[in-house]
Formats: C-alpha cells, sequence, structure tokens
C-alpha cells in the first residue's frame, strides 16, 4: 500500500514541476522589445524585468520609444550635430546613449541601421585627458575601442557610433542620435 501511494506522490511531482518549468518558458520567450505602449491604454509601457533576482518596474514615456532590458531608447530619424542631440535627449528627460554592457550592446546589434551613423553620449572634454560618458562616468576600453583618425583637432570631441565601430568625431557634424532614460 506505502509502495503506489510513494509513486503517486512521485509521478505527481514531477507533473508540478514540469508544468511549473513549461509555464516559466512560456514567459522568458515573450519579446522583451516591445514598443512601449503596446497593449496599453494609458500610453506607457510597465515592465518586470529580472536581473540577478531582482525585480525593476520600467514605464517609458511614449510609444516611439523602445523598452529593452529595463531600458528606453529614443531612435531619430533626423541628423544635427552631438550638442543639438544632446540637448534633445534632456528635453526628453535623458541623455545620449551611455553603453555600459551587454545589454546596451544588444540593443544597439537588434534596433539600428548598421550603415547609418548615430551619435552616442562620449566625448573627450578639452580640458581632460580621457573619453568620458555624459553622465560624467568613465570610458570602458575593455567594453569597446574607439577608432581613431590619424589627424586628431580640438574640433574632433566627440564620438559616434556606426555599424559595431565607435569612432571619434567633429561634434559639428550632422548624424542621426540616440537617446537613453
Amino acid at each position: 500500500m506505502i509502495i503506489p501511494l510513494l509513486l503517486a506522490v512521485i509521478v505527481l511531482s514531477v507533473l508540478v514541476i514540469q508544468f511549473n518549468s513549461a509555464r516559466h518558458t512560456k514567459v522568458d520567450d515573450e519579446p522583451k522589445d516591445r514598443p512601449c505602449t503596446e497593449g496599453l491604454k494609458s500610453g506607457t509601457n510597465t515592465s518586470i524585468v529580472s536581473w540577478n533576482s531582482s525585480t525593476t518596474h520600467k514605464s517609458c514615456p511614449s510609444g516611439d520609444w523602445k523598452l529593452f532590458g529595463g531600458k528606453c531608447y529614443w531612435i531619430s530619424e533626423s541628423m544635427q550635430s552631438w550638442t543639438k542631440s544632446q540637448r534633445d535627449c534632456a528635453m526628453k528627460n535623458s541623455n545620449l546613449m551611455i553603453i555600459q554592457d551587454f545589454i546596451d550592446m544588444s540593443f544597439l546589434w537588434l534596433h539600428l541601421n548598421s550603415h547609418a551613423r548615430y551619435w552616442i553620449g562620449l566625448t573627450f572634454p578639452s580640458e581632460g585627458n580621457s573619453w568620458i560618458w555624459v553622465d560624467n562616468s568613465s570610458f570602458d576600453s575593455h567594453l569597446l575601442t574607439i577608432k581613431k583618425y590619424s589627424r586628431w583637432t580640438r574640433s574632433t570631441k566627440c564620438a559616434h557610433l556606426s555599424g559595431n565601430i565607435i569612432a571619434e568625431q567633429n561634434c559639428d557634424y550632422n548624424f542621426r542620435w540616440i537617446c537613453q532614460q
């Protein structure tokens, strides 16, 4: 009598584990880069993103922003200088994109036109001696490298992204830009 009951408990345990596993797989397979207003009537998107067992709630400002990895990104269609691009991002309560990790790189690979050039939030201050991001964090040369041109000038103080290459550039050139929240 005990053996059939023990077998029944084992079989039920296995079925419960398989059901929970299938349910988690379905949630994990859902797209993480939905447009920010998808499925919501309020015009904002809220996502629950788990990283290292912590849960974060994130909302993007509007439908033209993309939610990816717990951050919101906005990609311009027009072109302007680095300074005007940064001002535009500030008006959107954001900054030019700061590339800090693999999640940021994944967004770039998935969503950008590989032939276009985009301003990012990386500059070489005139009084400085190294590249810094617009949030004053230091540039990690182990994560990314910057393509340098042979002629460095005082006006070459900004960085742009093209494909998977970051290159120094005169800040007055007109490129598209990426804002990040």
